[in-house]
């Protein structure tokens, strides 16, 4: 129960890719249960270690406060490495599709869930980088007290020099 409490209060994309992750979990290892045993040792263990490492980084990057000064930019990279984990199992996937584990029907289901996860995760990483973005312009305008840490003027054709 406080379990949910704590998940509504959370933006739900991110614990809607989560579950949309899950779902994946769930199909492919169901899938992978009835491939042919060839594949049960190397790539079947592949696709299961990179759906898990995908999962444990996508964690963290939820975890990760882009408030905290350069945890905007880790969130963005576990995010991306996520990403990457899954992009990895879907190559996988695709491996084993042509090697004959499983039919057409059940890859193009598996990809259009992968795609679907994609889009989510590219939303949830233009929203992350579009508000640290505004956080990083707002450090760099103005100083601890609210006024601008920083005067430019016009270099009045000098070369640098300070009698101008």
């Amino acid at each position: 129960m406080a379990l949910e409490k704590s998940m509504s209060k959370q933006k739900k994309t991110k614990y809607e890719i989560l579950n949309k992750v899950s779902v994946l979990d769930d199909e492919l290892y169901g899938v992978l249960e009835h491939a042919s045993r060839k594949f049960q040792f190397n790539k079947e263990h592949f696709v299961k270690q990179a759906l898990c490492e995908a999962v444990q980084l996508l964690l963290d990057a939820i975890h990760t406060d882009p408030r905290i000064k350069g945890m905007a930019e880790e969130k963005v990279f576990l995010l991306d490495r996520s990403l990457s984990r899954l992009e990895y199992c879907q190559y996988e996937v695709f491996r084993l599709n042509k090697g004959d584990a499983f039919d057409n029907d059940t890859a193009s289901r598996l990809i259009e869930m992968f795609n679907d996860i994609y889009g989510d995760y590219r939303r949830l990483r233009s929203t992350i980088v579009k508000k640290f973005t505004e956080i990083e312009s707002d450090e760099r305008d103005y100083g601890p007290f609210g006024e601008l840490s920083e005067i430019r003027t016009a270099d009045c054709g000098t070369e640098g020099g300070s009698d101008a």
